[in-house]
């Protein structure tokens, strides 16, 4: 959702390694080193659903963070994705949503 870094809501997908088919997810990575995290706040249907903060920088691999219940066919997920310094300071922030299609 900017250009150093990225959350992905996953309406269905294959969630982390090993698992098998998950449904309702966020893939975060990091694609920039640049001394940033990635903090990603997630809301379902208008309530927050919490804050994740991606620090295994650039090279690390893409975190699977699953912070919803069940969500179903016509729910909303909005994402706001941010870079941080560890300060508490946001920088670049995005924000994006989806309306679920499975159920």
């Amino acid at each position: 959702m900017n250009d150093n870094g990225y959350a992905t809501f996953v309406d269905y997908g294959p969630g982390k390694p090993g698992h098998g088919m998950n449904d309702d997810y966020i893939e975060i990575d990091d694609t920039w080193a640049d001394g940033y995290d990635v903090r990603v706040e997630a809301w379902l249907d208008g309530s927050s659903q919490g804050v994740r903060v991606y620090d295994d920088g650039a090279w690390g691999d893409v975190l699977v963070w699953d912070p919803f219940p069940n969500v179903k066919a016509g729910q909303e997920v909005e994402l706001e994705v941010c870079l941080t310094d560890g300060s508490g300071i946001h920088h670049q922030c995005g924000e994006g949503g989806d309306v679920s299609a499975d159920g």
